[in-house]
């Protein structure tokens, strides 16, 4: 092979081994930026998810946070919804002492307040419209003394002799007494509406 030829043959191979080596080159640049973007895209993805993940909580929370606010608020207005029906109860109650219905169930009530007491010497306390009506009453029991009580108002209080047993027949302390009865009723009452 004379030089020239030689020279163009080296050339060739020389060019050809550039051109393999710039192919090698741009085939791995292209795989390293293939697999850089599938990097990326699974790194974007997983943080995607975790910011999913993260709102998804904080809903949650917020959520949870806004039906315990509501229930609370619920509560609340049942309690005030109970405390404004035994409020108007209780305002009714000294006009509720003044009906015959009311005075027709004293001597029921006397009679159940008697078992606890010895009604030798044992007082009858009350405001003064219901003395004639529990005077009629305290004749079935011997030396029982009606006195009046400025202190004592919707009903009557049975006091022992000895000042020892108390029997409070006031309609206000029965009411109070019914308080948790009465609520759970008025609850189911609202809940029916």
């Amino acid at each position: 092979m004379d030089r020239p030829d030689l020279t163009t043959a080296l050339r060739k191979n020389a060019e050809a081994t550039a051109a393999h080596i710039l192919e090698s080159a741009r085939l791995e640049a292209e795989q390293v930026r293939t697999e850089s973007e599938r990097e990326i895209d699974s790194k974007r993805a997983a943080s995607l998810r975790q910011e999913e993940e993260k709102y998804r909580l904080a809903a949650r929370s917020a959520i949870a946070a806004e039906r315990h606010a509501s229930m609370r608020a619920l509560l609340l207005a049942r309690v005030q919804l109970v405390d404004r029906v035994l409020e108007l109860a209780t305002s009714l109650l000294p006009g509720a002492c003044a009906t015959e219905t009311y005075r027709s169930t004293i001597a029921a009530q006397l009679e159940d307040s008697m078992l606890f007491v010895d009604n030798q010497g044992a007082r009858l306390l009350c405001s003064p419209e219901l003395i004639p009506t529990l005077r009629e009453a305290a004749k079935a029991y011997a030396s029982v003394l009606v006195e009046p009580d400025a202190e004592t108002q919707n009903g009557f209080v049975v006091v022992s002799a000895d000042g020892s047993v108390t029997v409070d027949k006031r309609l206000d302390t029965q009411l109070r007494r019914m308080r948790p009865t009465l609520a759970i009723e008025i609850h189911e009452r609202a809940e029916e509406r």
